[in-house]
């Protein structure tokens, strides 16, 4: 007797373009009003679980639940990041610095890594690291660093 196992990839980690568009409603007159993923993250936690709850779509764009993973919480892996999501970079002139995903994302690899290994704190505590603000960019999810 033969026993198989079948052992399946983890899940996609996921990353969130948060200009990317999906569909919030029709308006009376029939328009299709569609909305991006920054505009959903700034609504309160009860708006955000509406609509990401919405089933049926008009038009080209998808639902939130598909276009705003991260936000949505709808992410089928648990690493999931937006490229809006910013992360303390360094101080500059004594003020905190920032910078977001999708700036680090454009970094050569080297840059990337070596980004993603700073381990400075904000001292204003608004932001974390990189490698815990973008984790899918710097492959720090799961507490496994970047090599």
């Amino acid at each position: 007797q033969i026993l198989t196992v079948t052992v399946e990839p983890p899940p996609s980690p996921c990353i969130e373009i948060s200009k990317e568009k999906f569909f919030w409603k029709t308006k009376k007159n029939g328009k299709v009003v569609n909305k991006n993923c920054i505009w959903l993250a700034k609504k309160n936690v009860d708006e955000i679980e509406n609509i990401c709850a919405m089933m049926e779509a008009e038009g080209p764009k998808g639902l939130a639940k598909d276009v705003c993973q991260a936000t949505c919480e709808t992410c089928p892996s648990e690493c999931f990041q937006a490229t809006s999501n910013k992360f303390f970079y360094k101080m500059k002139k004594g003020n905190p610095f920032y910078k977001n995903c999708l700036w680090l994302s454009k970094r050569t690899d080297d840059k990337i890594a070596e980004i993603c290994l700073k381990e400075n704190l904000d001292p204003s505590d608004k932001y974390p690291p990189a490698m815990i603000g973008c984790p899918v960019t710097c492959e720090s999810c799961g507490g496994v660093e970047p090599q």
